[in-house]
This record gives C-alpha cells, structure tokens and sequence, in this order.
C-alpha cells in the first residue's frame, strides 16, 4: 500500500484544493485579504485553495494574459459573493451555492478542461464562454440560464471513503450529455433554459437551507415568473455580456494510474477486466468529466498529463463521448438486426403454420416437407420448453434437472461477485469481506464448473455404452456431427448478439470502453469460440495483434466447452473397452481417473503454482495457474472420469438391480461421507483464499498445495456423483424430494443457453453502470437475482431460435433406421408391473437407453427404446432426444 501514497495525496488534493501546478502557473493576481469561512485569500499572493504556494507564484512561467484575466474575474465575483455572506458560508443557500460552484471550478479546471493556451479556435472560443459564464454566474441563473452550473455539476469530484477504494467517481452521464449551448451574441440568451417548473424546483431547494424546518415555501401560483421564483441576488451595474459559444456536452472518463515501470503492464486492463486485482486496483483512479464537444480528448489529456507528471501519475485511458455517439447503425449493427428479425420472422411464421395444420384435415400436411418449418414453431417449442413432467418415467434422471440449474446458478453469482469489484466503491473492503468462512460460497465458486464436468462424464457415459450395446457398433463421425450440432448453433448466435447489437444496449460512462474492448475484440477474434478451442489459444492471446485494452474473446467463458468438447472426443478410447473387455476396460479407466489426478498435482509442484484459482493478490501467480492448470483439459479430467464411473454404476444396475443395493449402513456412510466431502473441498481452503498480498494472505506449503489441487476437483465430482447416485436409486429422502421436483425442468433446458448468455449480459450491465454501488455479498446476491431474469429472458430467445429446432431437425434428418427396432431384446417389449419404490427405481434402470446428449446442459432424459408401455420414444416433453454414434 506504500505505492498508493502518491495517488492518495493526489485524491486528497483534488477533493478540496486542486493539484499544485508550479510549473504552468495559475492566477498571478492580487486581491483583498478574505476570510469567509471557506477559503483564505491572502493579500499579495496567488488563490491558496488552487493549490498554489504565495512563495512560488513570482516562479511561474508566463501565463497568457487572457487566461489571467478569465480567472480573476472569476475571483471576484467570488469575493462579493462572500463578503455578502453576513454569518459565514451556509451549506446550500443561494450565494453558498453559486460560491461553491465557482470556487469548485477553480479547484479542479485543470483536470478536468484543457488548457485554453494549447487548444483548437472552436474550444478556445468556448471555454473562453465558460469562463466568463462562472464568472456571471449569480446573474444567469436568476434567467434561467444553468448550463454552468450543470457543468460543474456534472463533474465527478472525489469524497468521502477514499481509503476504502471509492477512487472511481463517474459523476453525472447524462447531466453532462444533455447540455446544449448555443450563443451567437453577446447576450445571455443562451438555449439550455430549465423548463419553468425545473427552475422553479432548483430555487426551493437553494432556499430550504434558510427557511426554519417547519416552514416549507408556499408555491401559489405554477405559472409566475421565474425571476420572482429563484433567489434574489443584489444586481450587480457591470457588463454580463458572454463570447459567443456553440457546443454540446462532451462527457470523458479519465482513469489515471501510476507512471512507475512495474505497473504499466496493469495499465492495458480494462474495467472489468481481471476478477481480482487489489489493491493493484486503487492504482486505477477514475474520473467523470464533462468539457465543450469541441474539444479533443488529446488536448484534454496533455493537460492532465502535464499536471499529472509532477506527482508520477499519468493518464492510462481517456473515453470521451458526447450524446446520441454510437446511435448511427453501421453495417455490422444492421447485419445483425436484419437477420435477428428473419430468425425471429420464421418463428412466427412456422407458429402459424403449426397453427393452421392442427385441424384434422390438415394434419397429413405436418408429414410432408412443411414438418422442417413447423421444427421452428414458436408454440410448440415453447410449450415443450416449459412442460412439466409429474410422471415417473423409466431411465430419467430427474435429479440433474435441479443441479444443473443450481451449478449455472452459482456460476452467476461468482462472476458477478468477480466482474463488479471494479465499479465498487469499497474495494479495499474486499481483505475484511472474504475473510469470513462463508465467503467461499462466493470467492470458491468455480467448483460448480467441476459440478458441469462431473454431469458430462455421467451422460456421456451412459450413452455411449448403452448405444454400443444396443447396435454392436460404434460411429465416430456420427458422435461427433451430434456434439457439434449441440453445441454450434447456440454459440454462434450468442457470437453473433455479441459482436453486432450488444453495444446498442450498453449506455453510460464505460459505453466507448464495451465498443473498444469487448465489440471491437469479438469482431476480431470470434473464431476462437467457434472453433471451440479458447482454453487452448487464450494462454498464448498476449501475442495476438490487438490494441490496448481489446478483448481476445467474445464468449471468454466458452474455455469451459472448449474442455469439454476436448474430453468427450477422447472418452470412446477410455469407455469402449468396458463394452468388449470388462476387466480390462475397469482397470484402464481406473488408470485414466488416477492420471486425472495426479497430472494437475505434478504440474503445481513442478511450477510452484496455486492449488486452485485464489483470491490472493497476485496477477502473475493468478495468470500462470489459469493457462496452466485451470483451462487445461488434462488437469479438468478428474471430475469428468470421476463421472463416468458414477455413469457406469448406473448402467451395470439396469441388467444386475442386485449392484445398486444398498444396506441402511451403506446410504448413511455414503451421505456422511458425501457431505463431508463437499465441505471440506468448499471451505476447507477458506484460510487460504481471500483478498489479500501474498504477504498479507498465509501459504500453503508445497506437499499441501500439491495434495489439494490434485485431489478435491475429483473429490467434489465424486461427491455430486454420489448425490445423483443415491437420488436414482431410491435413497436420497428430502434431498431427493427437492431435487426432483418437476419445477426445475423448464430452468434446466434453459440451463445451457442461460449459460452462454449470462456473462455477455452481465458485462453489459456493468459496463452500463452510471455510478459505482457499494459491495457486499447481499448485494451481489440482489443483483445476481435481477441480472437472472434478463438473462432467463434472452436464453428463452437464444433457444427457441437456435437450439429447440435443431434439436427437432437432427432427429428428423438423423433418425434411427427401423431394422434397429427388429433387434430389441424381449425384456425392452415388456409392460412394467408396479413394485415398492426402491425396487421400480431399480427395476427402470434394466430398461436400456438410446444416447442422451453428451452437454451436461442438455436434457437429463435417457430416451427409452420403444417398449409396451412407450411406442413412440418420446422423451417426457415430447421431444425425440435420440442421438446416434
């Protein structure tokens, strides 16, 4: 925190007195000795509260002469202001207000205007304007005339909370945008007038502080003068002519950071770019200021920077924008609005041909090629989308419906645990916040990604097997076409949404940094979430070609199926031999899950690395883990093996029921070690893994970080297994109850596309933020709650444009040859008779199973061959899910 000294001084400077700026000189007048209670204005000497020393203002350089005089008129009016001021500044009324207001312009106009020596005719022109309006500033707003004051209102000025992190003040967006100045004379009409009832509002206010508490102004009439509504101001026998001036309101972000060497590598991040980086962060100091549109962000920052340099500190960004800025659609805005709208057209469209074919006469015309079009019926695929099946249904595993949700859930919260750090206001809270044990539910939640491995495992599992069985065969190209038809049209429509309309949505101070750094960053490298391989390229994106701040992704988290993907082409090789050889094909899994483990614990004590994705403040030791170890399938494979045994459990107890019994003693010592498990893994690492420096934060030692990074991903996969386990099998209880429960089934087909969506949602909701909020965990736990159903919204949309139809499509394209049907076994024809509970569960797990899909989003339904009981293989909501290899 030594290094932050510099930068603390600069906020404490700014927040009352301004910078000091003896090399470029300020106002080199003289006045009278004052002393209203605010500021002291010595005799002989320079303003105090600019910053500027009586002992060095004859060393300043020359001053231009007009400057000179702009600021010193300004002096005085501030003078007369005060020396009215009979009992001293009071807080809020009329002259203290305008007082402040002027002496506030002073203070900061260095930081946050260009110098009127080193700028353009048009800017000089009207700062020139805004200079002499704050210097007539009591007799402007008697007429209504408040552009200077919403100027400087508009202006985001350090306070309160400095040292807790509150280092981002964004002032007011939109109050800075919506200033429009047109002066063509020299009188005072100018066009930004507040509406009658506005000034009207503005003046009670300025007049609250001088009435007595119980005495509230009485507005008799709405429509009197605003002269007669607004405070009285002595008149002032002098000139208020104003230069002419024609300009709107330039809204800039300014986010300043230390010159120093070692942190300019932190200085092309963006807000949010990194999760964690404290108190690294506090180096990030931003600003909201708001100067004449005809100015340029480059003379606004050679100003700053030549103010800035003389307490090390520089300029690392400058996003300046000015109202209706991004509006004007451009080619890739309409591509993606065009073709939005098509998409969304043949939904309707397809709906009322649905529609249209119910009635019995039409129905031999769902058979024919109309039965493509109806695959995207809006009604149809929404209804199955939100069915409810209360049914038991054979070699469904309705306890994944309310997992799945859960984990995509979680991952929700994390990121936005993550990602807002960076708009808060109490950042330097974070070493207290995630101190406590609890807080591992927040700062520990990428174990529900393990939780996603685990479900792949398992269905992947029981698919593969059960169809190998089945036909005796096994078709590479045919898996694969499956997997990638699952998978491409949802991400390549999120893409699209990314890299052509998203921007649209986003508005506030960080709207030009979401265009620079994640729109233009999609645009660039979209091909590596289509090509499903971001956790393999990202580690290396530092030496892609890129500009400062851009993005490298438009789906970063797509890493996750790049894992996955990247697991399921390997699984056949390490599955297949169960099918031929059972002995072998054990002992060879068994392998792989012991490699899964031990392949992770090598590579942390060989590098020294982290055993899991900390929260300790330490970028380089952060980024080494994730390129390392946390994208890297072969160090995720422990959860997903981990699944595949619970999957091959289940599918030995569909032809032996006698392997999936188990004693009272057996479901107690499973649950007790299941739950210990869970915990231990979760909090177990909570003395380890909180906000802090290395040095601040205790260190595991080598043999502990090598222990536990090898072993709790598939401890918690296995943990989950059994959960899933005990719940099919009749043993799960209340938990069973709930997980089962028909609620979460419409939440778990959304699962996947809620997870594609969620975090560019997320990202735009943050870099849409107008002010930084407060952190804390109930917080995030609120906004976790409102940004879920945006995001459940837009998923719905992603769905039922992308995945509901080529769900539809790939059966009726890929549909299973009916000689496949001929060679049911006997048993699979077979009406099922009513037994206990224990034993129906056991006695659905003989019945065999078709592939279910190999994406732990998708459906939790092991599609049933066509048995007595259920002819048509349909799935409870009406879908064919029959998938082939």
């Amino acid at each position: 925190m030594k290094d932050l000294a510099p930068l603390v001084f600069v906020l404490v400077c700014l927040t009352r007195g301004g910078l000091a700026r003896s090399a470029s000189g300020w106002i080199n007048t003289r006045h009278r000795d004052v002393d209203s209670g605010g500021g002291i204005f010595a005799v002989e000497s320079p303003l105090r509260w600019t910053g500027v020393e009586a002992d060095n203002w004859k060393e300043e350089e020359e001053v231009d002469d007009e400057t000179a005089s702009l600021r010193e008129a300004i002096l005085k009016a501030v003078q007369r202001n005060r020396s009215q001021e009979v009992h001293g500044r009071i807080p809020m009324s009329p002259a203290g207000h305008v007082t402040s207001a002027q002496t506030t312009f002073l203070d900061l106009v260095h930081l946050y205007l260009p110098d009127l020596t080193k700028v353009n005719p048009h800017c000089r022109r009207d700062l020139t304007a805004i200079y002499t309006a704050m210097a007539h500033l009591s007799t402007m707003i008697p007429k209504g005339e408040l552009w200077p004051l919403q100027l400087v209102d508009s202006w985001g000025k350090f306070g309160d909370g400095l040292l807790l992190g509150n280092v981002k003040q964004l002032g007011f967006f939109e109050e800075c945008l919506n200033i429009r100045v047109f002066q063509p004379s020299s009188d005072l009409k100018m066009s930004q007038k507040l509406p009658l009832q506005s000034v009207g509002v503005l003046s009670r206010l300025l007049n609250a502080a001088q009435q007595s508490h119980n005495s509230i102004p009485d507005q008799k009439d709405a429509n009197r003068r605003v002269s007669s509504d607004l405070p009285s101001f002595k008149a002032e026998k002098r000139s208020t002519a104003i230069p002419p001036a024609d300009f709107s309101g330039q809204y800039c972000l300014v986010t300043y950071a230390s010159a120093k060497e070692k942190l300019k590598p932190l200085l092309n991040l963006r807000t949010p770019a990194l999760p964690i980086l404290l108190p690294q962060t506090l180096s990030f100091m931003a600003y909201g200021t708001c100067m004449p549109s005809t100015c340029t962000p480059l003379e606004l920052q050679e100003t700053m920077n030549e103010t800035l340099q003389e307490v090390e500190l520089k300029v690392s960004s400058l996003d300046c924008q000015v109202k209706n800025h991004r509006h004007s659609l451009h080619s890739s805005e309409i591509t993606g609005i065009v073709l939005l709208a098509v998409l969304t057209s043949l939904l309707v469209v397809a709906a009322c041909a649905d529609q249209v074919t119910q009635y019995e006469e039409r129905q031999h015309l769902r058979e024919g090629p109309l039965r493509y079009l109806l695959a995207f019926s809006l009604t149809t695929n929404l209804h199955k989308m939100m069915h409810l099946e209360t049914r038991k249904v054979p070699d469904v595993i309705p306890s994944i419906h309310a997992i799945r949700f859960l984990s995509i859930g979680w991952v929700v919260l994390g990121h936005q645990c993550a990602y807002s750090i960076q708009t808060s206001q109490n950042a330097a809270d974070l070493h207290e916040l995630t101190k406590p044990t609890y807080a591992q539910i927040m700062t520990n939640a990428d174990l529900s990604v393990d939780t996603f491995f685990t479900l792949s495992g398992l269905l992947v599992t029981l698919a593969l097997l059960g169809v190998v069985t089945r036909t005796g065969r096994f078709n590479f190209f045919l898996y694969l076409l499956h997997r990638l038809l699952r998978l491409w049209p949802p991400v390549a429509l999120s893409v699209l949404l990314v890299a052509t309309v998203s921007g649209l949505a986003v508005t506030g101070p960080y709207a030009e940094q979401y265009w620079t750094s994640v729109v233009k960053g999609c645009r660039q490298f979209w091909w590596m979430d289509i090509s499903l391989t971001t956790n393999l390229i990202y580690p290396y994106s530092s030496h892609f070609h890129k500009e400062k701040g851009e993005a490298a992704s438009c789906l970063p988290h797509t890493w996750y199926l790049g894992v996955d993907t990247q697991l399921y082409l390997v699984m056949p090789l390490v599955l297949l031999p169960l099918v031929w050889w059972r002995r072998r094909g054990l002992a060879w899994l068994g392998f792989w899950t012991a490699v899964s483990v031990i392949t992770p614990a090598a590579i942390i004590g060989a590098y020294q690395l982290w055993p899991a994705s900390l929260q300790v403040v330490d970028p380089l030791a952060q980024q080494q883990y994730v390129d390392k170890v946390y994208m890297m399938p072969w160090c995720r494979a422990g959860p997903y093996l981990v699944g595949a045994w619970a999957g091959y459990f289940i599918y030995c107890g569909r032809s032996n029921p006698s392997v999936t019994h188990l004693s009272p003693w057996q479901r107690f010592l499973g649950w007790g070690v299941a739950m210990g498990v869970l915990l231990a893994v979760l909090f177990g690492i909570a003395p380890y893994n909180y906000v802090g420096t290395p040095s601040e934060v205790p260190q595991m030692s080598t043999a502990e970080a090598v222990l536990y990074g090898g072993v709790h991903r598939a401890a918690w996969g296995a943990a989950v297994s059994w959960v899933i386990v005990a719940c099919t099998l009749g043993y799960g209880g209340p938990v069973a109850y709930i997980l089962e429960h028909p609620i979460w089934q419409p939440f778990s087909r959304l699962s996947y596309c809620i997870y594609l969506t969620s975090l560019p949602i997320q990202y735009v909701v943050l870099y849409s933020i107008k002010r930084p909020a407060f952190y804390s965990f109930y917080n995030k736990v609120q906004e976790t709650a409102g940004v879920m159903l945006v995001i459940a919204a837009v998923s719905v949309l992603v769905s039922l444009i992308s995945e509901s139809p080529i769900i539809r499509l790939e059966k009726m394209l890929l549909r299973r040859p009916t000689e496949a049907r001929s060679r049911l076994p006997p048993e699979d024809t077979t009406t099922i008779t009513p037994v206990p509970h224990h034993d129906q569960r056991r006695r659905n797990l003989r019945l065999s199973s078709t592939m279910a899909s190999p994406v732990p989003f998708a459906s939790a339904t092991v599609t049933p061959k066509a048995t007595a009981t259920s002819p048509t293989s349909r799935t409870p909501d009406g879908t064919h899910l029959t998938a082939y290899i």
